[in-house]
């Protein structure tokens, strides 16, 4: 789905890609680094995000979010703080790892100033014009 509209020219937005699997299998579950890479070269076709967006919040902050929403939760969301903890360990190992692709985002803010900080983050990696 994502590589043919690359190859249009298309600018791809996914909320879950190759970092969030690195994160939540690798980190998370502990699987095996090299499988998760393998697995994610073959899931995505060698594709490879050109920014990715951390959106960086505390376990805590995140049950309270949680707690607020009438929403069932799925297997993940009802995953415990250790879980979580390590996901969390992930996202910074890989934000240290590709500090020029990975873009750590204060996620314990408003919703607007979290948008605020990803245009201006996107207009200075991207060199792009975004109003």
């Amino acid at each position: 789905v994502i590589r043919p509209l690359i190859s249009e020219g298309s600018v791809v937005i996914a909320d879950r890609f190759h970092d969030s699997t690195t994160a939540y299998q690798g980190f998370g579950r502990g699987l095996n680094a090299e499988a998760v890479n393998k697995i994610n070269e073959i899931a995505t076709g060698g594709t490879f995000p050109d920014i990715t967006f951390y959106i960086k919040i505390s376990v805590d902050e995140s049950a309270k979010r949680k707690s607020k929403c009438n929403a069932d939760l799925d297997r993940i969301e009802r995953s415990n703080d250790n879980f979580y903890q390590k996901v969390i360990g992930g996202y910074e190992h890989l934000a240290l790892e590709f500090p020029d692709r990975i873009k750590t985002i204060n996620g314990e803010r408003t919703p607007e100033e979290i948008h605020l900080d990803i245009v201006a983050k996107l207009k200075e990696t991207m060199m792009i014009g975004i109003g």
